[in-house]
């Protein structure tokens, strides 16, 4: 079962990391590390940072090229993540903090 959810985990993030067809390497890259890292808290700085330009660059070079800002793509990036782990792992935020608060 383990194998089987990793392997469509991995399928799930191979087909979010399509780029639009305007995309830059760059952005390109920008999605693939925000995708990454949703379970990391991550904001434009880090982005930025990772391709070695500026907050501003990035946040306008992003927007032009995807149509979204890279905060909504963040959100977004995130809350796909955590739908795919619940439906992964069958449990829900709720019972996720009972069983490790108990501990």
């Amino acid at each position: 079962v383990l194998q089987y959810n990793m392997l469509l985990d991995f399928t799930d993030r191979v087909a979010q990391v399509k780029a639009p067809r305007n995309a830059s390497k760059e952005i390109y890259a920008c999605m693939q590390y925000i995708q990454n890292h949703t379970n990391c808290q991550i904001g434009i700085d880090d982005v930025a940072g990772f391709i070695g330009k500026s907050r501003t660059y990035v946040t306008k070079k992003f927007r032009q090229e995807t149509g979204e800002s890279i905060t909504d793509f963040i959100i977004k990036s995130k809350i796909r993540d955590a739908k795919r782990l619940l439906r992964s792992t069958g449990m829900t935020p709720n019972e996720y903090r009972n069983v490790h608060n108990e501990k």
